[in-house]
């Protein structure tokens, strides 16, 4: 039996599309998640790429549209199921979270088909990935007013499927590979797919609007991917190395104001550095946030002027294992 999400059906040679529905309205109307299939001619893997899990993620939205619609299905072997926005309720409210329980879906995977509205997302879309997905990619950026440095993430700790989503994050063509420890993405659809034995990664990148920067940068990873997969004809990218990544951590505001960066987003910074000033309306320097640890790569800042109030997220960090050359 061939690819078919929803009503969505996998035609070789044609992309199709259809919708997931994942539950309903209050009167009874379906919600359904957009579905595109791209087949080609020639059978071979099954590559699920999905976008929108966070509902105001315009950039990888925007991103995974616009692959699917670039792709060639004569050019393919096998099969890619695109889910450009896999969260429709949150984006309808323009929000990063479903308004429907205000839950954040990509930390309740696997889900339960008798939870709340996200929980039941997560299990209708997590079975469908384990069901038939043999690579898994999930897109990604900062929610605004932060803007997040060119990284791609896969998790430790899952054996093969580990080491193969390693190699395919390296595949994407980004120098910045973080390789994933953290609680916080056990509970993602990237954390239950590779301890399930499916590759994935997480590409993320950029902020809630597109821009000229990093939207080419995600649809060329995405397609990079694709050409690891073996679904694409074409050379993988090899950097000469990768910088390692490891234990994030996110840094808050002490003094509220404006928020002014003083380092560049995915510098590498030691102990100490300083990465925000927060401003004063009288244009004092009130406060600055400075690393605390090194080396570091810096993850996410806010952006440029954006006012922060005690508390509020204002830059996050990542440890630095060291640099690693493709493997062979």
């Amino acid at each position: 039996m061939g690819v078919a999400v929803g009503s969505a059906r996998a035609e070789p040679g044609r992309r199709t599309t259809g919708v997931l529905e994942v539950g309903q309205t209050a009167d009874g109307a379906p919600i359904s998640v957009p579905v595109i299939i791209v087949a080609g001619h020639t059978p071979g893997p099954t590559v699920w790429i999905q976008a929108g899990v966070h509902g105001t993620e315009l950039t990888g939205i925007v991103a995974v549209m616009e692959l699917a619609r670039g792709l060639d299905p004569a050019a393919l072997a096998g099969t890619v199921v695109a889910l450009p926005l896999a969260n429709v309720t949150a984006f309808r409210r323009w929000h990063r979270f479903s308004d429907l329980d205000w839950m954040d879906i990509n930390r309740v995977f696997p889900g339960r088909g008798d939870g709340s509205f996200s929980e039941r997302t997560a299990k209708v879309l997590g079975d469908a990935v384990l069901a038939q997905a043999n690579c898994f990619v999930d897109v990604h950026n900062a929610s605004d007013p932060r803007l997040c440095a060119l990284q791609v993430i896969y998790r430790e700790g899952a054996g093969a499927a580990s080491t193969a989503s390693k190699r395919l994050a390296m595949s994407v063509g980004w120098e910045a590979v973080w390789g994933s420890t953290d609680a916080v993405l056990v509970r993602s659809l990237l954390g239950v797919a590779t301890a399930r034995g499916v590759p994935s990664v997480i590409i993320e990148a950029g902020a809630g609007e597109p821009d000229a920067e990093y939207l080419p940068a995600i649809r060329d990873g995405l397609r990079n991917v694709l050409v690891a997969a073996g679904l694409l004809e074409g050379a993988v990218p090899r950097l000469p190395s990768y910088l390692l990544l490891d234990t994030w951590s996110n840094l808050y505001a002490g003094a509220g104001g404006l928020c002014r960066p003083t380092v560049a987003i995915g510098s590498v910074v030691e102990r100490g550095a300083p990465l925000v000033q927060i401003l004063n309306l009288y244009g004092d320097v009130v406060e600055e946030i400075r690393a605390p640890f090194g080396p570091a790569f810096v993850r996410t800042l806010i952006r440029p002027y954006h006012p922060a109030a005690t508390g509020q997220m204002v830059a996050a960090l990542l440890e630095i294992k060291g640099r690693e050359a493709y493997p062979e």
